[in-house]
């Protein structure tokens, strides 16, 4: 199986990378890491309504294209998380975060919250026992059932989206990460969210996020 890897876009288009990758590859899954709005400067810079549209374009790929996978970051989440709501910090953010919240929950059930590939679980920030207890979960199709049902609880779990993202005993990505290496439900897993690792093998997890923002790597498995 060969799959097209796409870390956080934070507002990059996806349709040039999605009809590049039609024009040279072939893949049989093409999986994306979450994290599709709010990067500061773009959101400041009155470009929102673009980032809407966007997000809008991932649907409708996906609707012509079942290989497409999209998955939950924490910055969808805390628009649908009445606590994540109450954390948004920059003007765009609030004046269209009714709207944001809308366009999410309208497509909730074409989002995941983990791919279970052949080989590797796919997510954003990673998956751990303590999480999957915590919610009562054996399988990434229940974890996936409980966001489609929008029990929006699991966000604020041990290790949910929220929590880690909001945590304060992870004062960095770094602590973040090698938690969830020491922690990891399963053995190999893909995440993006961690942007001061560039690309980072640890323990079977591998990091693909940098600075600059979707990363694109190809995975065989």
């Amino acid at each position: 199986m060969k799959s097209l890897v796409i870390s956080d876009l934070h507002g990059i288009d996806f349709r040039p990378i999605y009809e590049l990758q039609k024009a040279l590859h072939k893949f049989d899954k093409i999986i994306l890491l979450g994290d599709y709005f709010d990067d500061n400067d773009r959101w400041e810079n009155n470009q929102t309504k673009i980032h809407l549209k966007r997000f809008e374009d991932l649907f409708k790929i996906k609707s012509k294209d079942p290989r497409v996978e999209i998955i939950l970051g924490n910055h969808e989440a805390m628009y649908i998380n009445r606590q994540g709501r109450d954390n948004l910090d920059y003007t765009s953010k609030n004046k269209y975060q009714d709207e944001v919240e809308h366009l999410i929950e309208t497509h909730i059930k074409d989002i995941d919250f983990a791919y279970q590939g052949p080989k590797y679980l796919y997510s954003h920030q990673g998956i751990t026992k303590t999480f999957m207890d915590t919610i009562n979960c054996k399988t990434i199709d229940e974890l996936n059932e409980k966001l489609h049902n929008k029990d929006y609880s699991i966000l604020d779990c041990k290790d949910g989206i929220r929590d880690w993202w909001n945590n304060k005993m992870f004062d960095s990505n770094t602590n973040q990460f090698e938690h969830l290496c020491k922690d990891k439900w399963c053995d190999n897993q893909i995440v993006g969210h961690y942007s001061r690792y560039g690309m980072s093998l640890n323990d079977g997890v591998l990091a693909i996020e940098d600075l600059r923002h979707a990363n694109v790597i190809t995975i065989y498995e």
